[in-house]
């Protein structure tokens, strides 16, 4: 008895799609047929949403879905007296400005390149271990 295998080269040829056109194209909106999509399929990737929209005529791109996905940013640059207070703290431990926008930068960098403050911090803890059994 033979059996026949078939390879699935793309995640959305499953046949657990439930994509019907009702559900998405009378929301009024591309942000909301996209925040609709991804509360209905969580383990949908943006990819995924945006295949699927526009099957249904919700013409999307994966790079849109991400944008609405991840929200409004709140970084208008504005600061409250709060914060002005924080930076004076901050500023006060590496004794100068310069030095602190310095070590902002190298920071932000570091964080950015290991994906996550935690992934930053997970990262600097192993290699304090590893560094430490080698002595």
């Amino acid at each position: 008895m033979a059996t026949t295998r078939t390879k699935k080269t793309d995640s959305t040829n499953d046949t657990n799609t439930t994509t019907n056109a009702t559900d998405y194209a009378g929301l009024g909106s591309k942000a909301e047929a996209i925040r609709k999509a991804h509360v209905d399929h969580p383990d949908w990737t943006q990819k995924r949403i945006a295949i699927e929209l526009t099957k249904v005529g919700v013409d999307v791109t994966a790079g849109r879905v991400s944008a609405v996905l991840r929200g409004p940013s709140n970084d208008s640059g504005k600061v409250d007296v709060e914060t002005i207070k924080r930076a004076s703290t901050f500023a006060a431990e590496f004794k100068d400005i310069g030095t602190a926008l310095h070590a902002i930068d190298q920071v932000g960098r570091f964080i950015d390149a290991c994906g996550s403050s935690t992934k930053a911090k997970t990262a600097l803890e192993t290699y304090q271990a590893v560094a430490a059994a080698m002595q």
